[in-house]
């Protein structure tokens, strides 16, 4: 369970599902408060069939909580990180894809860009004019990250 510890001392378990692998800070909605990014899910058979799971809390208070996507097949994501821009696009390591999460007017719409083997995760390298994705192989594949 995820619990959110606030300044008057009281304690907030958010809603989650069977553990928190990963976690990540960024202010999505632009609203100037950070925004909670959580990755769960469950495996069944050592991940013959799993599905891990992408969540956000929308702060300042994070009762707003949504589901964000999954990543059918991964029993993890491993490594949330935020691409700066507008909108902001979350990207995802799970266990063998990355996949962006970039919001839309119904949600969000998942693109898987990449594949990685267990362990592996992609990073976000902001560029000159643009973020991109390094995706760990040999050789490294460098995805720019397209401004909306």
């Amino acid at each position: 369970q995820l619990e959110l510890h606030l300044p008057d001392g009281s304690i907030r378990v958010l809603p989650g599902y069977r553990g928190v692998r990963s976690l990540a800070a960024a202010d999505l909605n632009r609203d100037g408060h950070p925004d909670l990014l959580s990755a769960d899910g469950w495996h069944f058979q050592y991940g013959e069939h799993a599905t891990a799971r992408l969540n956000v809390y929308f702060g300042p208070d994070y009762t707003d909580h949504r589901l964000v996507g999954t990543i059918d097949g991964d029993y993890t994501i491993n490594r949330i990180e935020v691409a700066s821009g507008t909108p902001a696009t979350v990207v995802a390591t799970g266990t063998s894809k990355v996949v962006t999460f970039t919001p839309d007017p119904m949600g969000w719409t998942p693109i898987t860009i990449g594949t990685t083997r267990e362990g592996g995760t992609a990073a976000v390298v902001q560029g000159p004019n643009h973020p991109y994705i390094a995706l760990p192989g040999e050789p490294i594949v460098v995805v720019p990250v397209t401004p909306q």
